[in-house]
């Protein structure tokens, strides 16, 4: 098992530190640098080695991979601060938004590969999409590997997929919280208690996820569940009256050319 190293641990840094520990991996070999103190607190809960500069300079050589999860317009900060550790670092990218040439440029002896997963880790149900840009076949394949553990992984021939996915997985968690204000809205005045409401939404969602079928298309299950002027029917049609898929698709877009915007710069 190799020693992991992440780099600046947001959100989605402790997403995957938590999903790689409900799927078995070691504690101690993860290790947290971060200057953020609510997210130390965080890794503290987790019984992670969020570890000091002073030990990271010290130790940096018995790390065998770097996730570098610092936000875009700091990456280059911190992929020296690796170099000045280990000269030759195998690192996995979680920055949105910057391309691999970008970050392999600053060193030649540096390998990378992009990865852009979603929160959804942390219950090995994230999507990533992974591009390699120059690591070796092994730890490519370890990198991967580890990361289906956390859920489904979309292997990338062309680095700029990377934005589709971040667009549709990378926010598409966000997009369907936002929907589910309305739900939670609308429960709060039946139940009263918060805790329930989101018990009820979770089962909500559980039982949409369980009924996609491979072999149904998803109007195959819109239909299952309406019947001819009943109450489906009726939202369905003011749903289409209003546009909703068209913008709800728009708002995809938005992020998509957002994502190329960052990319870009």
């Amino acid at each position: 098992m190799k020693n992991i190293l992440f780099y600046g641990s947001g959100n989605i840094s402790s997403s995957i530190i938590e999903g790689l520990l409900k799927c078995g991996y070691k504690k101690k070999n993860i290790f947290a640098y971060t200057r953020n103190i609510s997210t130390r607190n965080k890794l503290k809960k987790l019984k992670i080695n969020s570890i000091s500069k002073k030990d990271l300079l010290n130790n940096g050589h018995k790390i065998d991979i770097y996730v570098l999860g610092v936000k875009p317009k700091d990456y280059k900060k911190a992929v020296i601060e690796i170099l000045n550790i280990n000269q030759a670092p195998n690192l996995v990218s979680l920055c949105a938004g910057i391309k691999t040439k970008n970050i392999a440029a600053l060193s030649d002896k540096l390998k990378v590969v992009r990865v852009m997963p979603n929160t959804s880790c942390s219950s090995l149900n994230g999507i990533s999409g992974i591009y390699n840009h120059n690591f070796s076949k092994t730890n490519y394949v370890y990198i991967k590997n580890l990361f289906k553990k956390l859920g489904e992984v979309i292997e990338l021939e062309h680095e700029a997929g990377l934005n589709d996915i971040t667009a549709l997985f990378g926010s598409g968690p966000a997009y369907f919280f936002y929907i589910l204000k309305v739900y939670e809205k609308r429960i709060n005045k039946l139940v009263n208690n918060e805790k329930l409401s989101k018990k009820i939404i979770r089962t909500l969602l559980q039982g949409v996820s369980d009924s996609i079928d491979d072999d149904k298309t998803l109007d195959d299950l819109i239909d299952e569940v309406s019947s001819k002027k009943g109450t489906t029917e009726a939202a369905i049609k003011e749903l289409k009256r209003l546009h909703f898929l068209k913008n709800f698709d728009a708002g995809i877009k938005a992020a998509l050319i957002r994502a190329k915007e960052i990319s870009e710069n």
